[in-house]
């Protein structure tokens, strides 16, 4: 029979065991809970820098965040303005560049057609001027050879001498002919000039010698043949000037939009409009839309009156008031809400209208 084997129990050895371990000499003994928060208190501070570390980390984060994100609206609503700027002035360019145009090819013949106003004008005024000069030397040379006068006037009208000084003078020229006679001569047939047309104008009713010398004018001094070439070189100046604003169309030939233009820039960008000297340039476009109306409408020396033609007087303005660039002007202004009229009246006048007098 064999011998039987002890039963092993492993609770009983494992307990064995510790108590031997424990009980072993030279064994440290176990850590308490106070030794245990000691040795962690330096990671806790540790984690406690960190952790604020991290918040500061954090609001600094989202200081920055929130200022990038006002930057970003400013910039958004900087590039918006920028962009409405530029269309803006993308229009107002094709706007300009197409009135300059316009305008442009209008100055071209409103500058013929000044000039060719200017030297009707001037033929008109030195033919009067001419022939009241001759009258006046015709007056005075009947008073001379009357003994009547006691200086005489000579060359341009700018010397006086007494008529003994002037009596004294040759009477005869180069070729043996007599300077009084033909003078004379001169002085007669000027002056039965003056008496036909006198007597046509009066329907053939010649009157007496002296009502024909008291009622006889300078108007007299012009012929009818002469004022019929007058008439019919200002018809045919009248015809021309009416074709010019044909040359563009109606939405430029108006003061009005050309100023609502202009106005609307100023209120809108009143910086860039100042810097630009655009209100130099404001005038400078009218100006060719005030020239042109002047060269319609406006008789400076009053010239229509000797063609004696009745719808000048319909067609002719002598009030500036009643100009349509005047009253278009007005018009813009009155209605803009922003910049007034500062002047630009003023400097028109004196561009256009001031050197008609000069």
């Amino acid at each position: 029979v064999l011998p039987t084997t002890p039963v092993v129990d492993d609770n009983t050895d494992s307990t064995r065991r510790r108590s031997r371990r424990t009980a072993a000499p030279g064994d440290a003994e176990e850590p308490t809970l106070t030794q245990i928060k000691s040795s962690l208190q330096p990671t806790i501070k540790n984690l406690q820098i960190v952790l604020s570390d991290l918040d500061t980390a954090i609001h600094r984060h989202e200081s920055t965040v929130t200022s990038a994100n006002e930057e970003a609206k400013k910039l958004e609503a900087a590039l918006e303005k920028h962009g409405k700027a530029l269309e803006y002035y993308q229009c107002l360019r094709e706007d300009l560049a197409t009135w300059m145009g316009a305008l442009r090819e209008l100055k071209k013949m409103v500058d013929l057609a000044e000039d060719a106003k200017h030297q009707w004008e001037g033929e008109i005024t030195w033919r009067r001027k001419e022939r009241a000069w001759e009258w006046q030397e015709d007056v005075a040379d009947v008073l001379e050879n009357k003994g009547l006068l006691e200086k005489s006037i000579v060359g341009d009208g700018q010397s006086i001498v007494p008529t003994s000084i002037n009596k004294s003078q040759p009477t005869v020229d180069e070729f043996g002919r007599d300077l009084t006679s033909m003078a004379t001569m001169a002085r007669t047939k000027r002056w039965e000039r003056r008496r036909q047309i006198f007597i046509r104008r009066r329907n053939g009713n010649s009157g007496t010698s002296i009502e024909e010398r008291t009622l006889i004018t300078n108007e007299d001094n012009i012929s009818n043949e002469e004022i019929s070439d007058w008439k019919q070189r200002h018809q045919a100046f009248s015809d021309a000037i009416a074709l010019v604003p044909m040359m563009v169309q109606d939405e430029y030939l108006s003061t009005y939009n050309l100023c609502k233009m202009f106005l609307e820039w100023e209120r809108q960008y009143p910086d860039d409009y100042k810097n630009c000297y655009a209100a130099m340039t404001l005038v400078q476009m009218i100006s060719v839309l005030v020239r042109l109306e002047l060269c319609q409408r406006w008789d400076t020396l009053a010239l229509h009156e000797s063609l004696d033609n009745d719808e000048n007087e319909k067609t002719f303005v002598s009030d500036l008031s009643k100009f349509k660039w005047c009253i278009d002007l007005n018009e813009a202004f009155s209605n803009a809400d922003g910049p007034k009229n500062n002047g630009l009246l003023t400097n028109i006048i004196h561009k256009c209208v001031v050197p008609q007098f000069t």
